[in-house]
């Protein structure tokens, strides 16, 4: 018994001092040290459903900051240790929305966590905003911008083939910019266009002053947005000018002519709508006036015209008629014509009208009629496409005449005529056949003579005989497609 408590002693010993010996040589040959710094990144966990993690400005937040991270652990173990064995999260389970301080917790794979330490993390804690999410319908609106040339004219635009007033679109992000947000917009440019305009567009939500909202999602971000380009060859508009005749009262003068409305669009052939550059009306009687006049009159529409599907064919014309008691200052309505364009160039001036200020006195203006300005564009030399001029106008020298405003004018190459099919020619109608005369003639039918006080002989009118012409019918010579 005492050998064997003897024996274990001396076993023990040795084993605790081969241990103290492992101890000291592990120590000395692989110590503890401590780590460069590890920039880990942030994740976060246990977000509730239905908020947001967002910024200062209330847009959502995607890149959070790292954590820089200093371990103590032998070198050994160092030299394997890399930074994704490093974990840093926050955790905001139960949290609403509002603002809120986080801490920042540092964990170790597995593999490492009896041999690593983590000495210091930085930062600590992490200031966090959350916002509700939510999910809102609005309106579609897509602006067109640009006109197609002359002749064409476009259409309603339309978003996968339905009107777009039939279109909405699910907005979805955080509640302070979602509320914001008043539309969904997209931008068509139909500019010189003369087909049809189809194209697939990127969607922004707009607030009230149509600027763009950031950080929220729309559903669908694009769509299929189709415009149509029509040729309308044979429309034209052209101002409405009105016919005044007679002279104010004495010490009178017209300072005013409105007409309502302004312009009008005529249709008709394309030879015919060259020649025309405004429609009067039929007269209206200022004689003797001393006030405002309105006058609800008729269109001269020109010959070979017609007014364009809803245009009216009257207009009402308002003339503003002021005592001379100071030099006299006018705005006028002006035409333009455009000079130079060739036989084989459409022009087409924008705006159809100006106005002008002319100034002088009154004798100046009784002496000058008005309504025979026109403001010249020269368009001599110029090419197919779009100028900028200035038109000229040319008054007496008693007149003083303010600044003139440019004019934009369209050139274009007239289209070359098509060939239009011969009308059919229409099959003559048979002509009718005389019978054959009878041997014997028809006797002629005696008319009993009537009672009467004083007898009067009645003529018997001759019974045509077979051998008598019957009158053909006349002939309907209009082709049976001719409209």
């Amino acid at each position: 018994m005492t050998w064997i408590r003897t024996r274990g002693l001396s076993f023990l010993l040795a084993l605790g001092l081969s241990f103290a010996l492992w101890v000291f040589v592990s120590f000395s040959e692989n110590p503890d040290t401590l780590s460069d710094p590890y920039n880990v990144p942030i994740t976060v966990v246990n977000l509730s459903d239905g908020l947001v993690m967002v910024d200062q400005n209330g847009l959502p937040r995607t890149d959070l900051p790292t954590v820089s991270v200093v371990i103590m652990t032998d070198e050994r173990t160092l030299a394997r240790l890399r930074s994704s064995d490093l974990q840093a999260t926050v955790t905001l389970n139960g949290l609403g929305p509002g603002e809120h301080v986080v801490p920042v917790e540092v964990r170790v794979e597995s593999e490492f966590t009896r041999r690593v330490r983590v000495q210091s993390a930085d930062p600590r804690s992490l200031n966090v905003r959350l916002d509700q999410l939510i999910t809102r319908t609005v309106p579609l609106n897509i602006e067109v911008q640009g006109n197609p040339p002359f002749s064409f004219e476009r259409g309603n635009p339309r978003v996968n083939g339905r009107p777009i007033n039939e279109i909405n679109i699910q907005v979805r992000g955080p509640e302070n910019r979602v509320d914001d947000v008043v539309i969904a917009g997209a931008t068509a440019n139909v500019n010189q266009l003369s087909a049809n305009y189809s194209s697939r567009l990127q969607l922004q939500a707009l607030d009230a002053n149509n600027q763009p909202i950031e950080g929220v999602e729309l559903e669908p971000a694009t769509v299929n947005v189709t415009i149509p380009i029509r040729s309308v060859v044979g429309l034209k508009r052209v101002p409405i000018i009105a016919n005044v005749v007679g002279i104010p009262a004495s010490g009178y003068v017209i300072v005013d002519i409105q007409s309502d409305p302004p312009l009008i669009n005529l249709t008709g052939s394309s030879g015919t709508l060259e020649e025309i550059d405004q429609v009067e009306t039929s007269p209206v009687d200022i004689d003797g006036a001393t006030g405002i006049i309105t006058s609800t009159v008729e269109l001269r529409i020109p010959p070979g015209t017609l007014p364009h599907a809803g245009e009216p064919r009257e207009a009402i014309i308002t003339i503003r008629i002021e005592p001379l008691t100071r030099p006299i200052r006018v705005r006028v309505p002006i035409p333009i014509t455009v000079v130079g364009a060739g036989t084989e160039v459409i022009a087409v001036p924008e705006p159809l009208l100006i106005q002008v200020e002319l100034s002088g006195s009154a004798e100046a203006f009784m002496q000058f009629d008005t309504s025979v300005l026109v403001a010249t564009v020269d368009v001599s030399g110029l090419s197919e496409g779009s100028y900028t001029l200035t038109p000229q106008v040319d008054v007496p020298a008693s007149l003083r005449i303010g600044p003139i405003p440019d004019v934009q004018v369209v050139l274009r190459n007239l289209p070359r005529p098509t060939a239009l099919p011969d009308p059919p020619t229409p099959e003559p109608l048979p002509t009718a056949t005389p019978p054959e005369p009878t041997a014997t003639p028809p006797e002629p039918t005696v008319t009993p003579e009537p009672p009467s006080p004083t007898p009067t002989e009645t003529p018997i009118p001759p019974v045509p005989s077979d051998e008598q012409a019957v009158p053909e019918p006349p002939v309907d010579m209009t082709p049976a497609n001719e409209t």
